[in-house]
């Protein structure tokens, strides 16, 4: 999934989705833990109870995909097994029934093989391309990403699509926009439509810092704090070469980027490592701003 995992899985964990309904699972939801006890590790994309109308609550996984994936069939099956094992211990989820999806939202044409159909066995999740969803819903949803997914879906590359969803932006609260944007602009690249998107935004006036967005700037975060520790350790070696004790990267990795700041200052007037370690062990097990 790469950098599109973050703003794909935001849409739905923003809450009020109206995505789950135009997959088939209408109704109001509650997020679980996509992490969840096996034998190996799993992380769902998205795990939720959905409360449907006149019916009795499911255990809905959705799995999102960019490209085709020859093992998608049995990546599913392994997390129906998984799922289904951990429900059963939890009380509020016991004897649920399980709704697994796969929504693709890759511009390559693919669809899974076949269920799996074998001897005591036969097993196939739904599959939902998101180009055959409709997008008026997701438009007229308070969920500002429920409004930039749709230009993933049926006609999203249509200029009205894209200037409806622009104009969605324009009218979300102040700190909702970056976001919006944020999202848009994953979503576009998704569709080979960056460009007329930001030809639009540059049309409509639009003008955000994407490091103010919640989805971007942890990203930024860890760049930067990765690029002042390595300037740090590189200053130290270059004048305490062979005294740079192998854990000092993790220790530095601990701090604030104020902390860090300031000891890059202190790297560049230190007369030993000595003088840096002293001065960061106090904050280096303190927490992480």
């Amino acid at each position: 999934m790469g950098r599109y995992d973050i703003s794909l899985k935001a849409v739905l964990k923003r809450g009020n989705s109206r995505i789950l309904g135009a997959l088939g699972m209408p109704g109001a939801y509650r997020e679980l833990s996509p992490e969840f006890p096996s034998m190996r590790k799993r992380t769902a994309d998205f795990l939720a109870v959905v409360k449907q109308p006149r019916k009795r609550p499911l255990l809905a996984q959705v799995e999102l995909q960019t490209s085709p994936d020859t093992t998608m069939m049995d990546r599913m099956l392994r997390y129906s097994a998984d799922i289904r094992i951990w429900a059963s211990s939890q009380n509020d989820l016991m004897g649920l029934s399980g709704h697994q999806t796969i929504l693709y939202v890759g511009t390559r044409s693919w669809k899974p093989r076949g269920p799996i159909d074998e001897q005591n066995l036969w097993f196939k999740p739904d599959f939902v391309d998101a180009r055959d969803i409709n997008p008026e819903p997701l438009l007229a949803s308070e969920n500002l990403g429920d409004v930039t997914f749709a230009v993933l879906c049926r006609d999203g590359n249509r200029p009205h699509v894209i200037k409806k969803v622009l104009e969605r932006i324009v009218a979300a609260p102040a700190a909702d926009r970056p976001d919006g944007v944020a999202m848009l602009s994953v979503f576009s690249d998704l569709r080979h439509i960056g460009a007329f998107v930001q030809a639009e935004m540059d049309k409509m006036g639009i003008s955000v810092d994407l490091e103010d967005s919640t989805l971007v700037r942890p990203t930024i975060d860890r760049a930067r704090r990765k690029t002042a520790v390595e300037l740090i350790i590189r200053s130290l070696r270059a004048r305490f070469a062979g005294q740079v004790p192998d854990d000092l990267p993790q220790q530095l990795e601990q701090l604030s980027m104020e902390a860090l700041q300031e000891a890059f200052d202190r790297s560049t007037m230190a007369t030993s490592v000595d003088d840096i370690v002293a001065a960061i062990a106090p904050r280096s097990i303190g927490p992480k701003l």
